[in-house]
């Protein structure tokens, strides 16, 4: 088994797509972050980030102390949303810490209605709905 691998989910991308305008609007830059490592490649981990659905994080390697290896697969993973990659639809992450046992605050219900609603109206206006 390698070490480096892509995220399982095959529609994630384009749920990452979907949601890209609630995205963005619920993680603005600075927002602190938590999720779980789903991908893992030479240049860094993607992360379920858990605050915002079908969002995905990117922690680039060059990010990490020199001394600090890439997180395993399933390792929490916390930081701070450092900029919105339009272009893939990845929220770029400075970690502040990942461990196993590590979870950030999750958004509130009040927020996460909020985020849910402008999704649904996002993908009904794509449909014409």
């Amino acid at each position: 088994m390698s070490e480096f691998f892509w995220p399982d989910d095959a529609d994630l991308g384009a749920r990452a797509r979907r949601a890209w305008t609630a995205v963005v609007e619920g993680l603005p830059v600075g927002t602190r972050v938590s999720g779980v490592v789903i991908g893992r490649q030479p240049f860094g981990v993607f992360i379920q980030i858990d605050q915002v659905p079908d969002a995905v994080g990117l922690v680039r390697v060059t990010a990490l102390p020199p001394d600090v290896e890439l997180p395993l697969r399933g390792v929490h993973v916390v930081g701070d949303v450092l900029w919105h990659e339009e272009r893939n639809c990845q929220v770029t992450v400075t970690p502040v810490g990942y461990r196993q046992d590590v979870a950030c605050p999750p958004i509130s219900d009040a927020e996460l209605l909020d985020v849910k609603r402008r999704l649904l109206s996002d993908r009904n206006e794509r449909q014409g709905r």
